[in-house]
C-alpha cells in the first residue's frame, strides 16, 4: 500500500511567475488507470469529479513535485475527448504541435 495522503484529490498550489503560463486556461483534470470509453464510466467520473481532462500520469507527477517541494505546472494539449472510444476522432499530431508551440512561449517568457 502506498498510503499517498489518504485522499483521492491533489490540488496544485504551486506559484510560478510566468506571463505565458498565466494565459493558459486552468481546468480540473483527473488521473486514471484506464481510459473511459463507455457512457456508464464516463457519466460516473463526470458526476464525481467534473473533469475537463484526464491523463494517466498527472497525479504521479504532482505527487512527486509536492514531495520534493518543486513548483510545477502540467501543460496538456488535448488530442481527444472523453467519449466512447473512437480513435478516428483523435488528433495527436495537432496536440503535439500545440503543446510544442505553447512550451516555447512559456520558456521564452522566463
Amino acid at each position: 500500500e502506498l498510503n499517498l495522503k489518504g485522499t483521492d484529490e491533489f490540488i496544485n498550489t504551486s506559484v510560478i511567475k510566468n506571463d505565458a503560463l498565466e494565459l493558459i486556461p486552468k481546468v480540473c483534470g483527473i488521473t486514471v488507470n484506464t481510459v473511459h470509453g463507455n457512457e456508464n464510466s464516463i457519466e460516473k467520473v463526470f458526476q464525481k469529479f467534473h473533469p475537463l481532462t484526464e491523463s494517466m500520469e498527472g497525479a504521479a507527477f504532482l505527487f512527486v513535485c509536492e514531495q520534493e517541494k518543486i513548483p510545477c505546472a502540467q501543460i496538456r494539449a488535448v488530442s481527444n475527448y472523453v467519449e466512447r472510444r473512437n480513435k478516428e476522432n483523435w488528433n495527436i499530431p495537432l496536440a503535439l504541435k500545440n503543446a510544442n508551440e505553447k512550451m516555447i512561449e512559456i520558456l521564452n517568457a522566463f
